[in-house]
Order: structure tokens, then C-alpha cells, then sequence
């Protein structure tokens, strides 16, 4: 009964690999992360700096969650889904140009 503990949403990746990845919110957004966490192993890493963690699978809800507070997060970690994240930005500005 715990298949999907370590993903956000239902989608399981095939290599199974979690991550921690820590975000930075914008101060606006905060509050609300810490009132409703993205995901049960969510951690406040940098109260300051607004800085939390989580550990999770990387999928594709995990991509459209992150991508959903647009600017007001900032993908601290790892530099793979950094990355990741980055060019699926980079690929999505391409059509508005």
C-alpha cells in the first residue's frame, strides 16, 4: 500500500532512482508550501532563504508541479533535474518566438 510513497502523483519511473531536490521559493509562495507540502518528505532546509527538500522519483507530475510556480521557484538541486528543468523551459519559450 505504500507504491506511491515516493513519487508526487502516480506515475513510477522505470529506473526508480529518487532524488533530493531542493527548491528555493519566492517569498510570496512560501507560506503556502509550508502550509501545503508538495510531498510527505519535504523538508524546510533554509527557513531564511526559503529553502525546502524532498525526496522523490522524478515523473512527469513532478515536472508539471514544479513548473506550475513558474518564477517562483528556483530549482537548487541536483544539477541534473536543474537542468532538466531548465531545457523544458528553454524548449517551451521557443513557441512564443
Amino acid at each position: 500500500t505504500h507504491f506511491f510513497d515516493d513519487v508526487i502523483g502516480v506515475t513510477i519511473p522505470k529506473d526508480g532512482e529518487k532524488i533530493l531536490l531542493t527548491l528555493q521559493f519566492a517569498q510570496n509562495q512560501y507560506p503556502y508550501i509550508l502550509s501545503k507540502p508538495l510531498h510527505h518528505s519535504q523538508k524546510v532546509v533554509d527557513d531564511e532563504q526559503r529553502i525546502v527538500s524532498i525526496e522523490v522519483m522524478p515523473n512527469y507530475e513532478l515536472d508539471q508541479c514544479v513548473l506550475s510556480f513558474g518564477s517562483r521557484v528556483v530549482v537548487l538541486s541536483p544539477e541534473s533535474y536543474k537542468k532538466h528543468i531548465k531545457d523544458v523551459i528553454l524548449e517551451n519559450l521557443k513557441n512564443y518566438f
